[in-house]
């Protein structure tokens, strides 16, 4: 009994995450299909109807103003899953659950668990977010990939090696291809890497990082 209480108390915020996951789980699906799709939704519900070839998919998203990414990954979705409401939903709904998860990483990677957690708790709970994870478009997924490249951002300048670059560039790339708004969170990691260069780093290392978010932006 008493290794059983060592072990929760050792282990009790990863306990608590799961907890904390399983509200998230829960608010993200709970009346899910209450309300009928609305006009943004019917557009990305139309552009992935399943009945279309996936070349079909591809070339009305791209007449359209979005990046194809979201799109291409929904179509795949309503094929294996049903062309309904839940089901196109239920994508945004678990690609916020994972955010959750995403964020509380984020938090342990910049300063600790207990970090982490708090910010899970509120990422758990934001109505913003839930309201979002419930609609069929692409915020959570653009939410998702920015917490990851956030994190792999901070693994490059803390930790550089070929892993941490190769992740965060693909992860750059995949941004762009998500939403177009996603240039502006790499302009302030940019300016992230800017500032830290500046007043921490030695001028080789100013000129390489330039090059380095230059690339990325350009691929």
């Amino acid at each position: 009994m008493n290794i059983f209480l060592k072990r929760i108390k050792h282990n009790h915020i990863e306990i608590m995450m799961i907890f904390i996951v399983i509200l998230g789980i829960y608010l993200r699906f709970k009346g899910l299909t209450y309300n009928n799709h609305w006009l943004d939704e019917l557009y990305s519900a139309d552009f992935s109807d399943p009945s279309r070839s996936f070349y079909g998919m591809l070339k009305i998203t791209l007449e359209d103003v979005h990046p194809p990414l979201y799109q291409s990954i929904l179509w795949l979705w309503y094929k294996a899953f049903g062309f309904t409401e839940f089901s196109g939903r239920s994508l945004s709904a678990l690609t916020g659950t994972f955010g959750i998860i995403t964020v509380y990483l984020l938090g342990k990677e910049l300063f600790n668990k207990q970090v982490g957690l708090y910010a899970a708790i509120i990422i758990s709970t934001n109505v913003f977010l839930i309201k979002y994870s419930q609609e069929v478009r692409s915020y959570e997924l653009l939410f998702l990939l920015s917490m990851l490249s956030f994190i792999y951002l901070y693994r490059v300048i803390f930790n550089p090696n070929k892993k941490n670059t190769l992740y965060y560039w693909l992860l750059t790339i995949i941004l762009f291809y998500t939403h177009y708004i996603s240039f502006f969170i790499v302009v302030i990691q940019l300016a992230i890497v800017i500032i830290y260069t500046l007043f921490f780093l030695e001028i080789i290392s100013v000129v390489k990082s330039f090059m380095f978010y230059f690339l990325a932006i350009i691929i």
